[in-house]
């Protein structure tokens, strides 16, 4: 019997700007090993080689029915790029799976319907008659901020010494009271747009359509939170600092508590900043550019929307940021022109990276786990469960770094920015620059980099070369795998101890 999940798929509509990779995912098993399984969108397939990807909670939910242990290896991620139409088109997705006994499984998973883009309606008019080539839109998503905060932030936009500006709000369906209190402060000035939403999408893809409504006459486009204070010359010093074909400019900001406590001087207390050009491959895994602290040219929104689907914890800085740099270069100036408000509510904090030798990395993987209680029992007994927290030892860790390219707290997002961008039309020498992360090779000599130079990365570089090393070897041995964790289960079932594979 061949049984079959799915976690991700298509959307059933879809218009788009640039082209878009979308991943559909899930679990498939039967009696032998999969060898194949790939999507058909229209004429086109799609394969991938993500299969049997280890899924210790499929082998949990069907131990009792798998004694060959399939379902423990049954998980599956494939890639598949839509491209953007001139006319409607509807393609029926079909999903196909093959099994090393000549077994075959086909299901229809339904119909995509592409539909050619449109334009979102631009929100907002530039009322000051300045220089054209100068107009800002800043662009600020909300949901649910707190009256202080909120009126902190707009009035600090309303203090720019830079004055023409338009303010984009998006909000992601704010409590009615909050939206209250929300547009009585916008209203103190009419250069601030509020668009409503009644539905919450999360502040990724909030500020995507909020890039969106950004109207055709903005040179530039700023990033805003709900929460942080700008300094009056926030705008004006970043504007300045544009040159030549830098396509993105940003800033230091100051850490701050909510009533005005200084944390931090300066974001770059422990960490270091990549920004420069020799430094994309940095920047791709590490992203140094915070939104709010950024300015970018508007023509860039031609590239970057839409946003990669967010799968795992893809941020719109990290995208907006690697594709500026690929596309002609950032700027950073030296100070800081804000305050950046570290609170509870905060989705992302100021975090510090760190260094580690490889050494000290390998064994933070093989932390002792606490030890069992086995006074008493019989030396066989205690032997044999002393087998068991030794296999558990080496699986651990192993099923750590196999499980990180797919977690989505993981190296998903890493491989959602990357692999987008590899197909917006970049410059090749750049594509090959920021894919040097995705092979063993490339992130061998990535790792090179960062120790004679002591980058900070946070040892991003060191969990993506441990996952693609570990895939690659235990997909060599899934059938060694597959009789040891057999084995292991019928060493506890001896023992009594009640084991989930995978644990």
């Amino acid at each position: 019997m061949i049984r079959f999940d799915l976690q991700s798929q298509l959307p059933s509509i879809l218009r788009l700007r640039n082209p878009n990779r979308y991943l559909i995912e899930g679990w498939v098993f039967g009696t032998a090993r999969t060898r194949a399984v790939r999507v058909r969108v229209g004429d086109t397939w799609f394969s991938t080689d993500d299969l049997e990807i280890y899924r210790p909670d499929v082998g949990g939910a069907f131990i009792g029915d798998d004694p060959d242990l399939y379902a423990l290896f049954s998980g599956f991620s494939i890639p598949v790029v839509i491209r953007p139409v001139r006319v409607s088109v509807v393609h029926a997705v079909t999903f196909e799976t093959e099994f090393a006994n000549g077994e075959t499984f086909t299901h229809r998973l339904g119909d995509v319907t592409l539909e050619p883009w449109e334009p979102a309606t631009p929100v907002g008019r530039f009322l000051i008659h300045g220089d054209p080539d100068d107009r800002v839109a800043v662009c600020m998503a909300t949901y649910n901020p707190t009256e202080v905060q909120f009126r902190r932030q707009v009035q600090s936009l309303i203090e720019q010494r830079h004055a023409n500006w338009i303010c984009v709000v998006s909000d992601d369906g704010s409590d009615g009271s909050c939206k209250s209190y929300m547009k009585a402060i916008l209203a103190q000035d009419p250069r601030f747009f509020l668009i409503e939403h009644p539905d919450r999408v999360g502040f990724y893809h909030n500020f995507e359509r909020c890039l969106e409504r950004v109207p055709p006459e903005a040179r530039y486009v700023a990033l805003a939170d709900q929460d942080d204070r700008w300094y009056p010359d926030k705008l004006s010093t970043c504007l300045a600092a544009f040159r030549d074909e830098l396509q993105l400019v940003y800033c230091d900001m100051k850490i701050v508590t909510d009533d005005g406590r200084v944390i931090s001087e300066t974001y770059w207390k422990e960490r270091k900043n990549y920004y420069r050009i020799e430094d994309l491959d940095l920047l791709s895994i590490a992203n140094t550019v915070t939104g709010a602290a950024s300015v970018f040219r508007a023509g860039l929104l031609e590239t970057i929307l839409p946003f990669p689907p967010r799968y795992g914890n893809v941020f719109h800085d990290h995208w907006v940021a690697l594709m500026a740099a690929a596309s002609g270069g950032i700027g950073y100036v030296d100070r800081p022109l804000y305050e950046y408000i570290q609170s509870g509510n905060n989705i992302i904090g100021h975090v510090n990276f760190g260094h580690r030798s490889v050494r000290s990395f390998v064994a933070s993987l093989y932390n002792a786990a606490p030890s069992q209680q086995l006074d008493g029992l019989p030396l066989r007994v205690r032997w044999r469960a002393r087998t068991i927290a030794r296999i558990k030892r080496y699986l651990v860790p192993l099923r750590k770094l196999c499980l990180l390219k797919h977690m989505e707290g993981g190296g998903k997002a890493f491989w959602t920015i990357i692999e987008t961008a590899s197909i917006r039309g970049l410059d090749p020498r750049f594509t090959a620059t920021i894919r040097r992360s995705l092979t063993v090779l490339g992130l061998l000599k990535l790792r090179a980099k960062i120790w004679w130079r002591r980058e900070t990365t946070n040892d991003i570089e060191l969990w993506i070369l441990g996952a693609l090393a570990s895939n690659a070897l235990y997909k060599l041995g899934v059938d060694a795998l597959r009789r040891l964790l057999r084995r292991r289960r019928a060493l506890g079932a001896s023992l009594g101890i009640p084991t989930v594979d995978g644990e």
